[in-house]
């Protein structure tokens, strides 16, 4: 079967969809819970992303998902068709950012909320292990 698809992609030129995913959880941290949920409104979008685990926060993300008046605890799944610019190679160690907006803009504000897994780099693109995402400031 395999050979089947990789030969029909070959062929056709279809590009075939990596297995490469992350997954995981977004929570509230107990220390902002209350604030969290008093912010939340139609407006509300939080965004997952990861970035490469040397970025250090900084840099372009290599995936992003958006989710409009998202609920807690929240499941992600980030895979190659979260990528924003196309050719963006998602793989490798990464840290994974949850940064909930109460006016929708993914700009962090001092109105948002957020919180980074993996900045040690212990979180790699494929792993089966899913990823907890606090949100703690």
């Amino acid at each position: 079967m395999k050979k089947s698809i990789l030969f029909i992609s070959l062929v056709l030129g279809f590009q075939v969809a990596s297995a490469k995913v992350i997954s995981g959880e977004v929570v509230l941290s107990k220390s902002v819970e209350k604030k969290v949920k008093a912010a939340l409104n139609e407006k509300s979008a939080l965004y997952v992303f990861a970035r490469a685990a040397n970025s250090k926060g900084k840099g372009f993300p290599l995936a992003v998902k958006r989710i409009a008046k998202p609920t807690f605890p929240l499941t992600f799944k980030l895979s190659q068709k979260d990528s924003m610019v196309e050719g963006t190679v998602f793989s490798g160690p990464v840290q994974i950012t949850a940064r909930l907006s109460p006016t929708g803009d993914v700009m962090a504000k001092k109105d948002s909320f957020e919180g980074i897994a993996g900045a040690d780099g212990n979180i790699v693109v494929g792993q089966k292990a899913k990823v907890k995402v606090t949100i703690t400031e």
